[in-house]
């Protein structure tokens, strides 16, 4: 007779996972939203100003100091700056959160990648094909060091290689690697196809 054993750990990880998916996709629709808005108030803006309304703003001595299609402009690119802010946010969840889905034998909390992925193993772990990609971007984003650019290029030439550093240095502030929608989507995957089985069995007498 078959028994068979149920992971909470893993059922947690599986709509943990899920979780940062709805959240990712409830943050970046409520963004784009806001940008249409922007959008059409700049044009019934330009249009309004066009047919001859007065423009909103401030002038000192014929030089503009704001003006009212200005600062929705401005908006606008906020909500950009936020969307590439939340993506970057969002892949280091995603990975952190593998991370602690593999068990560690020795209860180690800080695991290098090397090790997490022999710890998966030694569980019967799938790993997706693309996990160290995950691993490179989330370091990038944490530390901005060049080097985990560098690798990501190395790997996966035709998504990341737009990004590879230039030969001129840049302040260490300056992120360079700009996640897409697609890239999010892609490392939802490749931690879903990453994950431990929720049941496993054993025969019994």
């Amino acid at each position: 007779m078959a028994r068979l054993n149920v992971d909470l750990g893993a059922y947690n990880y599986a709509n943990g996972l899920r979780a940062i998916g709805l959240m990712y996709q409830a943050a970046k629709t409520s963004l784009e939203h806001q940008r249409v808005d922007l959008s059409d108030c700049t044009r019934e803006y330009d249009r309004a100003t066009g047919a001859g309304y007065p423009r909103i703003g401030e002038w000192e001595e014929g030089h503009k100091l704001w003006e009212q299609g200005d600062l929705y402009r401005l908006e606008q690119q906020l909500i950009d700056d936020a969307l590439t802010e939340l993506r970057a946010a969002i892949c280091i969840a995603i990975y952190h959160h593998w991370e602690k889905n593999v068990p560690s034998e020795a209860g180690e909390a800080n695991r290098r990648q090397e090790q997490l992925k022999e710890d998966a193993r030694k569980r019967d772990i799938p790993l997706h094909a693309d996990i160290n990609a995950l691993c490179y971007a989330a370091n990038y984003f944490k530390h901005g060091n060049a080097h985990w650019l560098k690798k990501l290029k190395s790997g996966w030439e035709a998504r990341f290689g737009m990004f590879a550093e230039p030969a001129v240095s840049h302040p260490a502030w300056v992120r360079r690697l700009v996640l897409s929608d697609d890239d999010i989507h892609w490392f939802l995957e490749i931690a879903k196809v990453s994950e431990r089985s929720m049941v496993s069995g054993e025969n019994v007498r």
